[in-house]
Order: structure tokens, then sequence, then C-alpha cells
């Protein structure tokens, strides 16, 4: 039962109506107030109307009512209180419409990531199917789908998966349908035939999802799991396909691997696990589907049942007999097929063995060589399949090998002969010198440490590497972490190659092991022994007097293993959810100050201010500091309702940082300006205070890597307002900026500031753009005014829209020479326009002679616009059929037009039939054909 409100508190909800300000501070105000209670007010702020989608004032996708409901969600799933849980969804139903402007936004990645997080909060019961369907929706944004799917993962994915009834179960199956779903680029790529496959999820994310859950879809629907992963290979790889081998040169991890086929190696990898853990897991119903799966003639299954049959042996080998033929031995299956017969040849039984070498026998000779070569070819290819099989015990192979290998006609046979490619170069190594199994074993005999030191290189291009044998270290660490964590200490006496693998092997447990459920290691009694190391580590004096020169084999230094332990730093406090024991946070800052102490900043500010920003040694240690400060005050505010203590204790290494940013320590500077909203969060006086210094005009580098930095904060008005009461942003808009997308930003800042009514055309910033004729900034304005249209904008936000545009397009027609692409940028502001009076109709005409070839969204707005002004759309269409013939008509709009204009009038028909005649002309696809059309009709 939710408590009454108070006079005062039904007050504070009336406030609220009375504008986007008062909205907004409301909704903050109640972030504030005690969690528990914070429902009591749900119902009159709906009967408000304050949850009303198209009540949103702010014309960008920060809607501030949606924290204030993922907080209810929250009170509502630890009551259980299923009505309460209903109305929030209700709310995510009705935001999550393809008709609402939340989700046709292009810029909504706020909204889709809070409606994601809700549906996670609510009571499980109170989610049906229908809402799963909505998930595609919010990955499907242009501005970042990743962090969207990450809360999916967290939230509804983790608690579908944590029940064991078919209901949920279901649901977890549709939410990996749609996480796992392929879009494509447009672009056909090598290899691909048809189109380059491209996750709707960012690789990333999507690796960090699979990695996490997959363990759990096979304890409780492996084959429907297995299911999505084949119908995504089959979208890439049709059946008659024969070219996986291009994509995924092997099956299991290996070097040859390509780590840029993102979709490729996700879905391998996911049919890979599913089925070699559903082995294990229950090896009868797994035989039963792989029984079923080994008949699929899809090069890339195939290919996968082949690696689990190896894998398997001991459960699966009665499969071979029904698989192996000559069939069987085709190219695309090279690398799985001779690794299963150098694997397991000897353990084959007389009737499997007699099988392999007929089916080798029985080889067709290639029909791709003239006839005088095929018998040659024939013979190599059966030379190298019996490479596989020489030596394992098989009198008849081992002739037959001999015999083929003594003809010289046939040559020399690959040193990889697993492989129809080998790629050899410094970036792709050979194996690593032990396997992962060796390793272990060493660890548990308490020799491991003096076996990896002991490791010496011979050929750094064509290994076994050091590089490549940290990888292994690292994948060792995944599988047996308790192992691991109980030797730590050990490996304060390792080389610094094999202390940056350990670090970094549990870093990416770290990054994996993010719920619970999938915990394999004490995390709690790891970080401590983490931390002890760390200590040992970075409190020897002799650690910091080495001197770091980088070797040409990739091994790691000194510099790359403090750079390891500020990364990890930074994710033990990057979440709440996810972060190392609070009491742990005076040993991390000691470190942390440590390390900013020893590490000196980097020398110059570069090109890319961001990108320095996030991989020099030193900047993972500030990223760490900022990560750190921002916990402690979120676990001070939790306790204390207050940071002040935490922030006291922090500012002087802040200030002293900031104090450095003279020409140096453009890392800070960069971070700074990244953190900003951080900032104001942890004392917004202080950055009010201190903001000239993050903008040092006196110190033009360190202010131009602040200003990229600030390209990935949070847009806020009251730094937006400090900036420009301060003079920093007209400054930054008359500065040279290298990077492009950071001035993007600012002017795309400037523009939504325009539509807060914060700034006018008559603002110094505004005037500036017009007076200098920056039509490249004023374009970037504009770009940005169309890419938001479509929203049920408040009035006011359209007439500040329309009054830019008109202003425009009129300074434009003064100018000597007309700004082409600015004019064509400026006719997708159609799309605000609901009627053409007389001075609309002007501006169509005027920017209608300038349409580039991708004016589509204009050709859609006049079709929109046709009914209801159809004698103002045939006028702008004279123009158009002068002056536009695009090359490509985007989903028919431009014939969709001109089939409305030629069923209009005997005019219309006339000048439609005269349009499309030009646009048939040069070559228009489908125009030939509508002419024809129009011209029997």
């Amino acid at each position: 039962m939710t408590t009454a409100l108070t006079s005062n508190e039904r007050e504070f909800v009336d406030r609220m109506t009375k504008g986007s300000e008062y909205a907004t501070t409301g909704f903050q105000l109640l972030s504030e107030r005690r969690s528990d209670i914070l429902d009591k007010y749900f119902d009159l702020l709906k009967e408000k109307g304050l949850f009303a989608t198209n009540n949103n004032q702010e014309p960008i996708l920060f809607w501030p009512a949606l924290e204030y409901l993922a907080a209810v969600a929250k009170i509502a799933d630890k009551r259980n209180d299923e009505c309460l849980a209903g109305k929030i969804m209700d709310i995510v139903r009705t935001g999550s419409d393809e008709g609402n402007y939340i989700i046709r936004s292009s810029d909504n990645h706020h909204a889709c990531l809070m409606f994601a997080r809700i549906i996670g909060l609510v009571p499980l019961s109170t989610v049906n199917m229908d809402d799963i369907e909505l998930i595609p929706s919010w990955l499907n944004n242009e501005f970042d789908s990743g962090h969207t799917a990450k809360e999916i993962s967290d939230g509804i994915l983790s608690r579908t998966l944590d029940e064991n009834e078919d209901r949920p179960l279901k649901m977890a199956c549709r939410i990996l349908y749609h996480c796992t779903a392929i879009k494509s680029d447009g672009e056909a790529g090598p290899g691909y035939g048809r189109f380059k496959p491209i996750t709707v999820v960012d690789n990333f994310w999507l690796e960090q999802l699979l990695n996490k859950h997959i363990p759990t879809f096979v304890e409780k629907t492996a084959e429907e799991a297995a299911e999505i992963f084949i119908k995504r290979l089959k979208q890439i790889f049709p059946p008659e396909s024969n070219w996986s081998g291009v994509m995924r040169p092997a099956i299991e991890g290996h070097s040859q691997n390509h780590p840029w086929e993102n979709p490729v190696n996700r879905f391998v990898e996911g049919l890979r696990e599913v089925l070699s853990r559903w082995v294990v897991h229950d090896a009868q119903a797994a035989r039963t589907y792989i029984n079923k799966l080994k008949d699929d003639k899809t090069g890339i299954i195939q290919r996968i049942v082949i690696h689990t049959l190896n894998y398997h042996w001991a459960d699966l080998k009665d499969f071979y007999i029904s698989m192996v033929s000559s069939e069987l031995f085709q190219d695309e299956n090279l690398h799985e097929l001779y690794e299963l017969l150098s694997t397991r040849f000897t353990e084959m039984t007389q009737q499997q063995r007699n099988a392999t070498l007929d089916a080798i026998r029985n080889l067709p000779e290639p029909d791709y060589y003239e006839v005088h070569y095929q018998e040659l070819f024939l013979k190599r290819k059966q030379r190298n399949w019996l490479s596989a099989i020489a030596g394992k015990g098989n009198d008849l192979a081992d002739e037959w090998y001999a015999e083929l290998s003594a003809d010289e006609n046939i040559g020399a046979l690959s040193p990889h002969p697993s492989f129809s490619n080998y790629t050899a170069s410094w970036w792709v190594p050979d194996p690593p010198p032990y396997t992962v199994q060796e390793l272990l074993i060493w660890a548990k005999n308490d020799t491991l440490v003096e076996m990896l030191n002991n490791f010496e290189e011979t050929d750094s291009r064509r290994g076994p590497t050091i590089h490549a044998l940290v990888g292994t270290l690292v994948e060792a660490i995944k599988e047996d972490p308790q192992l691991f964590i109980s030797i730590i200490a050990k490996f304060v006496r390792a080389r610094r190659p094999y202390q940056y693998g350990i670090v970094n092997g549990f870093n990416q447990l770290w990054e994996v092991e993010k719920d619970s459920r999938t915990k394999v290691i004490d995390w709690p009694d790891a970080w401590e022994k983490l931390f002890d190391f760390f200590d040992q580590l970075l409190s020897n004096e002799d650690f910091w007097r080495e001197t770091v020169t980088p070797g040409p084999d990739l091994a790691p230094d000194r510099d790359r293993v403090v750079a390891a332990i500020a990364r990890f730093l930074h994710a033990g406090t990057h979440e709440d959810s996810h972060s190392y024991p609070s009491a742990l946070l005076p040993r991390a800052w000691k470190l942390i100050t440590l390390l900013l102490e020893k590490i000196e900043p980097e020398a110059g500010a570069g090109g890319n201010a961001m990108y320095q920003a996030i991989n020099p040694t030193r900047a993972r240690v500030i990223e760490a500091l900022f990560s750190h400060t921002l916990r402690a005050c979120r676990v001070s505010d939790k306790v204390a309702d207050e940071h002040s203590a935490v922030w006291t204790a922090a500012r002087p290494t802040f200030e002293k940082e900031l104090g450095k940013c003279k020409g140096a320590n453009f890392e800070f500077s960069t971070l700074a300006g990244a953190c900003l909203t951080n900032l104001a969060y942890i004392d917004h006086e202080w950055l009010r205070e201190n903001i000239q210094r993050i903008f040092p005009e006196e110190y033009k580098d360190n202010c131009i890597c602040a200003l990229e930095g600030m390209v990935h904060a949070t847009a806020s008005r009251l730094v937006y307002t400090m900036m420009t009461e301060t003079g920093i942003l007209d400054r930054a808009l008359q500065m040279d900026i290298k990077n492009q997308h950071a001035k993007d930003i600012l002017l795309q800042r400037v523009a939504l500031a325009y539509l807060w009514g914060d700034e006018a055309i008559e603002n110094p910033r505004f005037k500036r753009l017009f007076e200098l004729r920056c039509c490249d900034d004023l374009q970037v304005v504009s770009d940005y005014l169309g890419s938001i249209g479509g929203q049920d904008f408040k009035p006011d936000h359209v007439e500040r829209i329309v009054e830019f545009w008109s202003h425009a397009v009129d300074w434009c027609q003064s100018s000597d020479e007309s700004p082409t692409k600015l004019l064509s940028s400026l006719s997708e502001l159609a799309c605000y326009l609901e009627a053409i009076d007389e001075d609309a109709l002007r501006r169509l005409l005027i920017v209608a002679r300038h349409l580039g070839g991708d004016g589509y969204e204009f050709i859609k707005e006049l079709e929109r616009l046709f009914k209801n002004h159809p004698e103002e759309v045939l006028r702008i269409v004279d123009v158009l059929s002068e002056t536009y013939y695009p090359g490509y008509d985007y989903q028919d709009r431009l014939k969709s037009l001109i089939e409305k204009i030629a069923k209009h009038s005997l005019q219309g028909k006339i000048k439609a039939i005269r349009y499309v005649e030009k646009l048939a002309s040069k070559s228009l696809p489908g125009m030939r054909e509508l002419y024809d059309e129009l011209s029997s009709n």
C-alpha cells in the first residue's frame, strides 16, 4: 500500500506540470528522496500526464521520468507489486511503439537503455512475450546499442535464465535471437558474396553477453540456443557456399583466425561452445541432436560438427563411420578433419581406419585443372591427407604416404598441411610452446613460474613466442582461476610478460563474470590477494628503475603491467553492481596516487586526444582515478547521504593533476573534459571555479584535449551554461580543432541549446556563424536539427527550428554564391512544416533548386504535404524536374510522389510524364517502366 500524499507533496507534483524545467527538476528532486517511498507519487504523476511520452519537454532523449520509473520498478519487484509493475510496463510499451518519437529518433540511446533496464527490474511475472518483441526497437538506434545490450544481458536475460519454467526460458531464447540479429551495411565484402554481415549489437558487448550466458543456456535450453546460432550462421553462409574457411580458418581458437570477422567469430564460437558444453552436461541429449546435425550440408555447420567429434571423441566416435566418405574430404573441411585424423586415428577401430583410407583413395580428380595436371593434383591432395595419419600404426597408410612422397613431381609437403592458406607474419605467430593443460599441471606442481621464466624464443617471427605464451597463460587462468589466485604471490618473481598475463587474465575473468550465478571464484578473497600482489610489485623501487625498451616480439613490458593494473582498478569501480569490496577503496587510492607519482605525463598532445588519453599507461591511471572517486562518492551517498568527506580527501590530487595541465598532462585534460558531468555531480561549485583551468586559454593544446574529451560527456545544461558564461564555448568555436567530430559535437550542443531556448539567432554564436560565412558549421547545425525530425515537439521547439530554417535560407539567398550543400541540408527541415504558406513555398522552391542526390527525405516530405497542398507541390516539382536527377530512388519515394501527381489532374499527369521521361533518360531504375505505364493510360 502506498502512503497518501500530503498537500505539500501534491503541490510539488502540480508545479512539475508548469513546464519542462519544472518537470526535470521535480524528477531530479524525487530521485534524491527515500527510494522506498517513491512509488507513492506514481499515480498522481501519471494522472497529471507527466509520464505521457508526448509531454517529454526536451527535444533530446534524456527523459527524466525514466530514472524515476526505474527506481519505482525496483520497489515493485521488491514488494512483488504486480499492479504497480503493470502500470510501469504500460508506459514502456507506449514509449517503445514505432509511432512514438522516442523510438523514432536516431539519438534515442538513453531511452532505449532505460527501457531495457526497467524490463529487467519489474517482477518477471508482469513481462510477456510481446514485451520481448520490443527489444529490436531498443537495439536499433544509431548512437549506442552496446550499453542497451548490456542492460538486457544483466537484467531481463539473467532473470529469465534464472528460472526453470518454459515461459521464461522461451523468453530467454527470444532475447538471444534478437541480440544476435544481423544487419547489413549494404556493402559486399571479400568472401561474403551477398553482403557484409554486421550484428545489431556491437561486437564487444555481444561477446560479453555470449560468454556470460552460454553456460546457462546449455544447462537449461541447449537445443534452442544451438538452433539460434545455426540460423545466424546460415544467414552468412548459405548451404551452397563452400568458402567458410576464408572467414574462419579454424573452428577452434587459432592464430590463423581473423579477429575482424566479428559476426562469424561470435556465431562459430557460440555454436561450438553450446555443442561442446552440451556433450559434457548431457551427453545423451547432445548425441541425439548432433546425430541429426551431422547430415547438414552447410559447410560451416559440418566443420563445427567435425570439431566437436574430435574434441569429444569418447562420446561421439561411433558417428564417424556414418560420416566418413570422399565427400567429407572436401577442401572446406580440411583443417577440422585433418586435426581429427591426426589426433584420433590411433584410437580408431580397424573399420574406421579402413573407411578413412577408402575415402582418401576414392577422392575425385579435380576438374578445375587441365587434364594432364588432374592426376598430379589428386596425388598431392591424397598425400596431404595421408600426412595426418602416417606413422600412426597403419602399414597401408605408411606405405602409400611413402610412395607419394617419393614422387618428385608432387612437390614438397606444406609445413602447415591442415590449412589451404597459412599466413605467417609478425602479428600471426605460430602456436605457443606449451598448452593450457601443461601450464595447469605445472601450476599444481609449483613449477609454473620457473618453467615460464626459462622459456626463450628462437624465432620471434615464426614462433613459438613469449607473446603467444602469455595468451596461453590467460586461457589457463580462465580454466582454473582459483588455482591461480592461490599462487599469485609467486608471480612477483615472474618475468614482466607473465606478470602482465596474470593481471590481464583476472581482468578478463572479472569482465566476463558479472553475474553471481556464473562466478567460479571467491572474488572478495581474490581481490584481497590481487591487492597484495599489486602492493608487492609497485612498492618495489627496482620495479620503477627498469629501463623500458619495447622489443619487436610484442612481449608485454613493465609499462604494460602498470597499464593492466590501472585498467583492472578501473574495472573494479566502474559499476556499483560489479565492484570490489568498498573496504578496499583506501588501498586502491594509495595505489592510484603512487602510480600518478611514478608515471610521467606524455610529452605531446598528439593528433587525437581521446585516442591518446585511453592508450598511454598514465591515462589508464587517470581513468582509474576518476572511476575510483565516483565510486567512493556513490558509496558515501548511500551510507551518509553526502560525499563531501570523500571529495575533501580526493580534491588535492585532482588539483595537483590540474595544476600540471600547462603544456603537459594532456591525458588529464582529455579525461577531465570527458567527465565534466561527473565532476558536476562530485562538486559543481568546484567545477564552476575551475572550469577555466580545464579549458585554459593560455595553453591551447590542453584546451583542445579537453574539448575533444568533451565529445564523450553527456550533454548538460548546467555545464553548457558554465561554458557560455565563462566564454569558453565562444573561444572553442573559433579554435582550429583538427578533430572534426569534436567540433561537430560542439556545434550540435549549440543547436541543442537553441532548442532549449538558451540560444537565439541573434546571440553571438549564431551571429558569428552567419557573419563569417561558416557554411560547413551551419550545415552541421542543420543536419543535427534534421536528424531529430519526426518528434512530437512542443510548438515553441518547432517555431525555433523553422526560424533557423527561414533565416538560413534567406541568408543563403543573399550570398554572392549560393552554398549548395547547405541549402541541400536545409531541405530536410521541411519535415517541420505542417502547411505551405506563401513564405514557406518561396523557401521550398529555393532549397529544391539545390537538392543533392540524397534528397530522399525532402521527397518524402513533399509526398506528405501533397494531400493538402497539391498545387504548391506541383510548383516545387517543376523546379525538381529541371535540377534533381538522383542515381537511386530510395524506397521508391520519388516514384510514389510522381504517381500521386499523375493521378491528381491532367496537368499533373503531363508534368509527371515529362519528368519521368527525363529521369528515364538518366537511367534511373524503374523510370522507363513508369513512363510506359503513364503513357499508356
